[in-house]
């Protein structure tokens, strides 16, 4: 990310706040980690949009981005006055904390490391979970993760934690086991297209609200 594009959100358009697309240039980096996805700018988009969250929603909320990639949503949020953990794979975490960084987020974003389904083997986590809010964008990519994820999505969260996810529709068959995975555990609610924020929506990228089963 650089500073200029990253600005704080402003009622009036808070997707003024979201960055253009940026790569690291990092040959040990793969491009999946270092790609702002489409998804990532929409859940962002709707997360800082005032017509779906009072001003003050995020002060103070203590939020966990699963998968997060270049960090844009996590990022967001914290600068919305979520106090935000962004986890992602170990290679990731050095491009994740010079993201906050660039963007002086330190005050409210820290990076760490969290492969899914080895959440507790980190100290970490253990003192930090549950949490308020939990986000993922494009994090059900494949059926051979799954299962991880949702074990970790899980152990993040208690009965009253909001989470978000955004998700791009590529794989129809990845889209019905995520779906029916995450069911046995949550009860998910699909956002409709009109809630989305008006310059970042895309009838191919849907957001999921999800809460934990009774």
């Amino acid at each position: 990310f650089h500073e200029s594009l990253l600005k704080p959100p402003m009622v009036s358009s808070p997707c003024e706040a979201l960055p253009s697309s940026t790569h690291h240039d990092r040959p040990a980096f793969g491009e999946d980690q270092a790609t702002v996805w489409d998804g990532a700018r929409v859940l962002s988009a709707y997360l800082a949009d005032r017509q779906h969250f009072a001003d003050d929603f995020w002060k103070g909320k203590r939020v966990l981005e699963l998968g997060a990639g270049t960090g844009m949503c996590g990022l967001t949020l914290g600068m919305l006055g979520a106090i935000v953990i962004v986890t992602e794979l170990a290679e990731v975490v050095p491009v994740l904390r010079e993201n906050i960084e660039i963007n002086r987020l330190q005050h409210a974003c820290t990076a760490e490391e969290l492969p899914w389904g080895e959440h507790q083997s980190f100290e970490w986590f253990q003192s930090s979970a549950p949490f308020d809010v939990v986000i993922g964008c494009e994090v059900a990519y494949a059926v051979s993760f799954q299962k991880q994820l949702v074990e970790t999505l899980v152990a993040s969260c208690k009965r009253e934690t909001l989470v978000f996810i955004g998700h791009e529709h590529r794989w129809k068959d990845v889209d019905e086991w995520f779906l029916e995975e995450i069911g046995k555990y949550f009860e998910c609610e699909t956002i409709p297209l009109a809630h989305h924020n008006e310059h970042y929506r895309c009838p191919n990228i849907s957001i999921y609200k999800l809460r934990l089963k009774v």
